[in-house]
């Protein structure tokens, strides 16, 4: 499992200020899912080493289009569950954020921001920066935390 935090402990390395100019051309900017550290990577890159906390981290934005099941599911990007698709998964951790038009079905997620789409269905605990919820979305069970600390800047 990963080293989940309540809202009152500290995030190690993580500095509120850590907003970033625009991205050069052939670039992108993500947030490592570890530390928090905004940095640039080339479009193409799938997989790198943040260069603050030297943790290995997928950077890529991840799409769920059919049923899937993941035990754990990191990102320094975001991930975006399509209409008609369910992810079943332990553990979620996108560190810029989870659009739901499906369905999810987690024991723990933790990103920057929650998106739940129309006829969306949430089911587990999640911790967030910010929450956005359509009327029609439903969450089923769990517990919601927004964490200020976890919140994105507008450049996300």
């Amino acid at each position: 499992m990963f080293p989940f935090r309540s809202k009152n402990e500290p995030v190690e390395n993580f500095d509120p200020a850590d907003s970033h100019p625009p991205a050069a051309a052939g670039q992108r900017f993500v947030r490592c899912c570890f530390c928090h550290h905004a940095f640039s990577v080339p479009t193409s890159a799938t997989i790198l080493t943040c260069p603050k906390c030297s943790k290995r981290a997928r950077v890529d934005d991840i799409v769920i289009t059919g049923t899937e099941f993941h035990p754990k599911l990191e990102t320094c990007g975001k991930i975006y569950i399509r209409r008609r698709a369910k992810l079943a998964s332990r553990s979620v951790i996108a560190a810029l954020g989870v659009e739901v038009l499906g369905e999810i079905e987690a024991d723990t997620v933790r990103c920057g921001k929650v998106y739940l789409g129309p006829a969306a269905k949430w089911s587990g605990d999640c911790t967030t920066g910010s929450m956005n919820m359509d009327e029609t979305a439903s969450v089923s069970s769990g517990r919601f935390v927004i964490d200020p600390r976890l919140k994105l800047t507008a450049k996300n």
